[in-house]
């Protein structure tokens, strides 16, 4: 349906092309070329052939590689990373699917079909919080061994919670509702419920009404700043932890799903239809970003001012270096839709999605392999505490937990 070009890095031409696996392949051409990938064709890296003939055809069995090419030549080569694998089926025959089976690396911690949960957080390696639909909050006090539901007081979608110490919390509900508890989630109230605000909809003889809003997420800054974004190009921010929570012109009616600040005054919303808006002044202005895509995006990430990540449906993956100037596709591999993305520096990161979905790089997304997270059900959000605790959530009140090493620190 859609075709990138990619950089072989030569100029002669190329004859025959052969991929052992999604990731691994090999092509051969004139003057003896011979290059390979083991990143899906991102990056080729060219190989000593032993001629400057013409090769124009490859064949590869279980353990060995042939080349043929101009005056009668044959070659056999040893390539492991090429023929240890089982070879497809060559010329007219339908090529031969290698199942891929990951290693399970990640332990499911809770599983209950009362709800999706959609947000989850950590204030240390011990004390964690998750929340979701129909005012699900679980409460973890052992690092997610052992998790309690907590009462919450309204019966509507949680989308995101922040906590600054062990007991002192906010919520923020998808009608915009807002929470915060002072006990570590044992009580929580609502502190917007006078103040929770509104926006104007046409009703169906055109009078201007106020309806709740229909919020998709929430960011929290810090301890006295926070923002949301959702539906009809909603952007909410609140800049004290208090009750009132302002609207912002995102000058845009798309639905918005998430939304990060690295600092008081940068940050970016991303959404559907390949939406990226960003602002420089604390969401006084904010400005459309080229994607260079129409698929929806659903979760961001940036580690500083200039780096960051979005993901999204069937696949997508955006990477910039210069604050979202330039966006640039990275290969997934994978055609099930993204949720979230989480990055604990330059080189290695997460991301969650569909149908159990993990990703896992550790070069900054040129490469993302598959990891095994013991379940089937979606998952919608993933959270690394920025120590050694990561731990992912999504449908049936599914929680799973990897423990992670500091390989780049």
């Amino acid at each position: 349906m859609t075709w990138k070009q990619q950089h072989s890095g030569t100029q002669v031409k190329l004859r025959k092309i052969y991929f052992a696996t999604n990731m691994i392949g090999i092509a051969v051409g004139d003057e003896g070329t011979l290059i390979t990938t083991e990143d899906g064709g991102i990056t080729w890296k060219r190989q000593n052939s032993g001629t400057t003939k013409n090769l124009r055809d490859i064949s590869v069995s279980e353990d060995k590689l042939f080349a043929v090419g101009d005056d009668g030549l044959a070659i056999e080569y040893k390539i492991p990373m090429i023929s240890k694998y089982r070879p497809r089926k060559l010329l007219f025959d339908e090529p031969e699917i290698i199942p891929y089976e990951p290693e399970i690396v990640w332990e499911n911690l809770f599983t209950d079909s009362a709800g999706n949960l959609r947000n989850v957080f950590f204030i240390d390696d011990s004390h964690g919080w998750s929340v979701g639909e129909n005012g699900a909050i679980l409460h973890t006090t052992n690092g997610g061994r052992a998790w309690e539901k907590q009462n919450c007081p309204i019966d509507n979608t949680l989308i995101g919670l922040y906590f600054i110490t062990p007991k002192l919390g906010w919520i923020m509900s998808r009608d915009a509702s807002f929470l915060s508890t002072s006990d570590g989630g044992k009580t929580w109230r609502i502190i917007n419920a006078d103040s929770k605000p509104l926006i104007s909809r046409y009703d169906s003889e055109m009078n201007s009404t106020k309806v709740a809003y229909n919020l998709k997420a929430v960011y929290f800054q810090s301890s006295s700043e926070g923002w949301a974004v959702g539906e009809d190009g909603a952007i909410l921010h609140n800049i004290d932890g208090g009750p009132v929570w302002t609207a912002q012109d995102s000058k845009h009616n798309t639905t918005f799903n998430d939304i990060q600040f690295t600092n008081d005054n940068i940050g970016w919303a991303v959404g559907l239809w390949g939406t990226i808006v960003f602002t420089n002044d604390a969401g006084k202005n904010w400005f459309i970003q080229s994607s260079d895509t129409s698929y929806d995006l659903k979760g961001l990430h940036f580690i500083n001012d200039k780096e960051g990540w979005v993901v999204g449906r069937d696949g997508i993956i955006l990477h910039t270096h210069n604050s979202g100037a330039d966006w640039l596709s990275q290969y997934s591999g994978v055609d099930e839709n993204l949720n979230s993305v989480y990055f604990k520096n330059n080189k290695e990161g997460w991301i969650a999605g569909e149908k159990g979905l993990i990703l896992h790089t550790q070069d900054g997304g040129l490469l993302w392999q598959r990891e095994g997270s013991g379940t089937n059900k979606n998952l919608y959000d993933i959270y690394y505490n920025g120590k050694n605790l990561l731990v992912a959530v999504g449908a049936e009140c599914t929680i799973i937990k990897q423990a992670t090493q500091d390989i780049f620190p």
